[in-house]
């Protein structure tokens, strides 16, 4: 009977645990993500399941942006926000501090 009275203890313990553990508190990156409209229309992609035209999509002074790789496109690289707007003018060098402060979250599909 004790035994059965453990058994029940932990097994309520785990389900509990279980529970905690399994609810996802959305962060504000999630929130901003779930925002950004410019990227509703693109699927995540792992590294390995990219070809050469991707997304790249980061975190950048608390704003999402998104990035182009294009390995035929021969065309400058520009970051744009959720708003598809140019994180700077292309004469600027914005785009070195982007890449060495920003941080990487997903890759995604190409623009449909």
């Amino acid at each position: 009977m004790i035994m059965n009275t453990i058994y029940y203890k932990c097994g309520f313990i785990l389900l509990v645990s279980i529970f905690f553990m399994s609810c996802k508190k959305n962060t504000p990156t999630d929130e901003l993500l779930d925002q950004c409209f410019a990227l509703e229309d693109m699927e995540r992609i792992d590294e390995a399941d990219l070809d050469c035209i991707y997304n790249m999509v980061f975190l950048y002074k608390d704003n999402i942006y998104s990035v182009c790789e294009c390995c035929v496109c021969d065309k400058w690289v520009m970051a744009y926000d959720c708003n598809s707007d140019m994180l700077c003018d292309f004469g600027e060098n914005c785009m070195v501090d982007f890449f060495q402060k920003a941080e990487f979250l997903f890759y995604t599909t190409p623009d449909k």
